[in-house]
């Protein structure tokens, strides 16, 4: 029976992959470029002043989410130590 190269004999569960590649840079640069090309158009269609007020407003949310996410961490207080035995 043939088996595809790199596959060892055994099953599944005795099969680790190994560590996945970390996209997280290619992906923000992408994005990065798409909201370029995004805000670029609506500078075009519509003036250079909505293009301003869609990227303050833009910022505006991500700048409050992260505030938020950060004032939910770090209000969680440290766990009680475990009294002596």
């Amino acid at each position: 029976m043939h088996r595809p190269h790199g596959h060892a004999k055994g099953s599944l569960s005795e099969h680790h992959p190994g560590a996945v590649e970390d996209y997280t840079k290619p992906f923000l640069c992408t994005f990065a470029f798409w909201i370029f090309c995004a805000l670029t158009m609506i500078w075009a269609a519509w003036g250079f002043l909505l293009a301003i007020i869609i990227s303050v407003v833009a910022n505006q949310v991500i700048t409050v989410g992260a505030a938020r996410k950060a004032a939910r961490v770090s209000v969680k207080r440290p766990r009680e130590p475990l009294p002596p035995h």
